[in-house]
C-alpha cells in the first residue's frame, strides 16, 4: 500500500514537473519562494488542467497579490510582485524598486536566493542597460544612486516595453 501511494506520488510530481516546464526558470523559482510549490502553503500552486499554463501562473499572481501583500513587507512584498511582473504586469516593478534593501545580502551556497529573487529576476527580464544588471542583489539598494536610475529607466521607456510571455521578458518596441 505504501509502495503504490508513493509511486502515485512520484508520478504526480513528474507530471507536475512536465506541466510547469514552459513557465521557465524564473517563474518557476519564484512558485517556490512564494509557497506555490508545497502542499500545505495557502499559496499553493495547483494549475487546473483545462486552462493554458500562463493564465493559471498569471491568475496565481494575482491572487495571492490580493491575499497576501496587505500583510507583507520588504522582501515579500517584492517577492508577491515578481510574480506579476512575471506574468506580465510591468507595474509591480514600481513595487519591487521601491522595496529594495537597504543592505546587500549575501547568498550562502544557494541559502537566500528568494531574498534576491526580486531584484535578480527584474534585472533579468528588462531590456536595463548592462551598467544596471550587474550584480542587482547586491547593487539594488534603497536609497542608492542605482534605484534612481532604475526607476528612471522604467519611467523612460514603460511605454515601449511589450511583455513576451513564452520567453518570460519584456522588450522595447521599436
Amino acid at each position: 500500500m505504501e509502495l503504490q501511494a508513493a509511486e502515485q506520488e512520484e508520478a504526480e510530481r513528474k507530471r507536475m514537473e512536465e506541466r510547469l516546464r514552459p513557465l521557465g526558470f524564473l517563474r518557476i523559482r519564484s512558485l517556490g519562494c512564494t509557497g506555490g510549490g508545497y502542499k500545505l502553503s495557502p499559496a499553493y500552486f495547483y494549475p487546473p488542467e483545462d486552462i493554458d499554463i500562463f493564465t493559471a501562473y498569471r491568475n496565481y499572481a494575482v491572487r495571492i497579490w490580493e491575499e497576501f501583500h496587505t500583510q507583507s513587507h520588504g522582501y515579500g512584498l517584492s517577492l508577491l510582485a515578481l510574480a506579476r511582473l512575471l506574468s506580465g504586469d510591468l507595474d509591480a516593478a514600481d513595487v519591487i524598486i521601491d522595496n529594495l534593501p537597504a543592505e546587500p545580502y549575501r547568498i550562502d551556497h544557494g541559502a537566500g536566493y528568494c531574498v534576491v529573487l526580486p531584484q535578480n529576476g527584474t534585472a533579468a527580464i528588462l531590456p536595463l542597460p548592462k551598467t544596471l544588471k550587474e550584480f542587482p542583489g547586491e547593487t539594488w539598494l534603497a536609497g542608492s544612486q542605482v534605484q534612481a536610475d532604475v526607476r528612471a529607466w522604467l519611467n523612460e521607456h514603460r511605454d515601449k516595453l511589450r511583455w513576451d510571455e513564452k520567453e518570460c521578458l519584456y522588450r522595447l518596441a521599436e
